[in-house]
């Protein structure tokens, strides 16, 4: 594998010419194995520096180590063309400034690494697979362009007959007055683009409506982990009654389920597959037979619980067996003193978790829309304004549950008075969260109760929110300046933890701001800001996702890491979430050979092991490079799991 040391990362582009992330790899690593009569003796008159590295390398790998982190190269093939392609210009003349520095591609066949055999690699100084003619910069200026993006590419050559451009990757060899100074392979970490921290806009209340939440949210996501019995099959209605009654309990029905359910690793994988499935069905069943109406939509995703049975072992007596392949572990674990011994780990690992989207239960028991309307000009009449706020979430409610539409507010007029002023600005926050109001003209409504209500914290806030999402949309109307000053006054005037995620939120755009200024300090204060604050609030899945996405794009990649570590250990962590961290970390040794990696990819494989088995194709071709593949503790995952 390559030195972790000599590692660098980038995000590919989203444009057509994709730029990789690359791993620079020391050259002179001693390379053994075949030979390709491809390349002629003389290595195309390359030259090596041996032992005289420092005399003829050293300013090419201080050019190398002084380029910013953001200034991204690679190689790429379309069309049956070769090319190289940098996102700098600048950088590219500092790299190659003399006539005889150049580059050359060493293309790595996908065969190269078939499991059941050692990976067959070039016997050269130079080159692992087979070796291109160089091209020299005195022989590039009639064959570089610059695209609408800024890259500068070079046309290097046409793809040599009997390569399929499907199952290659090519590395690249940076050359220094014809010395071969610096060797690079790359692996493919596509750009995914970050978004901000979910923020539900806030509704207004009054006293006798303070014990419901201020924030409109009737779906609820709730989870429940229910223990399977070793030789328990079926679940009845009793087994989950006490799981329904606390839904009723919080008026609430059930709208879906999820559910991830898992054996015990001993035993033959099909058979608990199909076991577990059977398990989670009868819950299914079980739940449906309290809920009388449409069926309740479900889920089953069924695997064996690899990642607490490796985390139960990692230390005492049964620690050696995580080096051990699958089904090693299974045949010992058919000797029955030791099936006992462990069964007190292995009775924790049968079980299932219930995700369960839940929708808030209604209680309007007339949905006539006339009807609706009368009662509630009926309590503008009179002045009961608590009672019209109440009819109003009732009717929120009902829309959420499909027993009412949203045109129904087209029948209902509520004046610009200061007293409805709190019904009108749920009326649009109801609107904005259920998108069926835009965030421009969210904005427009909200400023325009600012009249009616010019202090009110709720509407303050809100504003804020949808002004940073305009900005997230690229809106150049919103003054950044003034934003941020609003924000400000939101300080102690809502809860801690939505003014901190909605400083994080801001924080985040001002670092697009900064950066597009060129006000680097700014962005490297922006971007600590946010660092040091998000410890303090409680992150979901999707946050940390969405957070890490952000640090990658400003290449904090150790910030990236750290912040899935937590999560992705986790058995029922977002799917997303755990193939973002592998893709993140599956270069890097130090990471790869600890214990806990091998659990992470083991939760990677049950979850999905189509999309583990594809991070091993070529990259460009959807996967991160196959020349992982030289790891031989990747390689045995790999060909033990997505060889069946």
């Amino acid at each position: 594998m390559v030195p972790e040391k000599n590692r660098k990362v980038l995000v590919s582009s989203d444009s057509g010419l994709k730029l990789f992330l690359y791993a620079s790899i020391v050259v002179f690593l001693g390379i053994h194995g075949l030979s390709f009569s491809q390349v002629p003796k003389n290595l195309w008159g390359l030259r090596n520096p041996g032992k005289e590295q420092l005399r003829f390398c050293s300013a090419c790998q201080k050019t190398l180590a002084n380029m910013p982190p953001d200034v991204h190269y690679g190689t790429f093939i379309q069309d049956g063309k070769m090319y190289f392609t940098i996102d700098n210009p600048e950088w590219f003349f500092k790299i190659f400034s003399g006539k005889w520095d150049g580059f050359a591609f060493d293309i790595i066949r996908r065969d190269q690494y078939e499991c059941g055999r050692k990976v067959e690699l070039a016997n050269s100084w130079a080159y692992r697979g087979t070796l291109l003619k160089p091209m020299y910069r005195k022989n590039m200026e009639g064959r570089m362009f610059e695209t609408d993006q800024g890259y500068l590419v070079v046309e290097y050559a046409d793809l040599p007959p009997g390569f399929d451009e499907n199952s290659i990757e090519c590395n690249l060899l940076i050359l220094k007055n014809k010395y071969l100074c610096h060797y690079a392979n790359f692996y493919d970490l596509r750009g995914q683009k970050w978004q901000l921290l979910k923020m539900p806009l806030l509704m207004d209340s009054i006293t006798d409506l303070q014990h419901r939440q201020r924030e409109l949210l009737f779906k609820k996501d709730w989870k429940f982990i229910i223990p399977f019995e070793k030789n328990k099959i079926e679940y009845a209605a009793e087994d989950v009654k006490p799981l329904y009654d606390s839904l009723l309990h919080n008026d609430f029905s059930i709208k879906s389920i999820r559910i991830l359910a898992f054996s015990s690793v001993e035993g033959p994988l099909e058979n608990n597959i199909r076991l577990q499935e059977s398990r989670a069905q009868s819950i299914v069943q079980a739940l449906q037979s309290f809920q009388v109406g449409d069926s309740i939509p479900s889920h089953i995703e069924a695997s064996e619980n690899w990642v607490e049975f490796f985390d139960d072992i990692d230390t005492g007596p049964y620690s050696a067996w995580k080096s051990l392949s699958k089904e090693e572990i299974k045949k010992r674990l058919e000797d029955r003193k030791t099936s006992y011994d462990l069964e007190k780990y292995l009775k924790n690992h049968r079980k299932a978790i219930l995700q369960l989207e839940l929708q808030k239960k209604v209680s309007l028991n007339d949905t006539n829309p006339l009807h609706i309307k009368k009662a509630f000009q009926r309590d503008l009449d009179s002045n009961r304004i608590s009672q019209a706020l109440k009819l109003q979430y009732e009717i929120f409610e009902n829309i959420e549950a499909g027993r009412l539409k949203d045109s129904i507010w087209s029948l209902i007029d509520i004046p610009e008075k200061p007293s409805l002023a709190a019904l009108l600005l749920n009326r649009e926050v109801f609107s904005y969260n259920r998108h069926t109001k835009e965030a421009r003209q969210a904005e427009q409504s909200m400023v325009a109760l600012q009249k009616l209500m010019p202090s009110n914290t709720q509407l303050q806030f809100n504003l804020a929110v949808i002004r940073v999402q305009l900005l997230y949309e690229g809106d150049t109307t919103v003054d950044a300046d003034a934003l941020g000053k609003q924000i400000a006054w939101l300080q102690g005037k809502v809860p801690n933890n939505r003014y901190l995620r909605l400083m994080i939120n801001y924080s985040i755009m001002q670092c697009e701001r900064f950066q597009k200024q060129r006000n680097y300090s700014a962005k490297d204060k922006a971007i600590q800001y946010i660092y040091k604050t998000c410890p303090s609030l409680v992150l979901s899945d999707e946050d940390a996702l969405s957070l890490s996405k952000f640090y990658v794009a400003y290449s904090k990649y150790d910030w990236a890491e750290a912040m899935l570590l937590p999560f992705a250990k986790r058995i029922d962590a977002l799917e997303d979430l755990i193939f973002f961290y592998i893709n993140l970390t599956i270069v890097k040794p130090r990471v790869t050979s600890t214990n806990i990696y091998r659990t992470i990819m083991l939760n990677a494989i049950n979850r999905n092991r189509s999309r583990f088995c594809k991070l091993f194709d070529p990259f460009g071709k959807g996967g991160i490079s196959f020349q992982l593949l030289e790891s031989e503790y990747l390689r045995k995952t790999y060909c033990e799991n997505c060889l069946k």
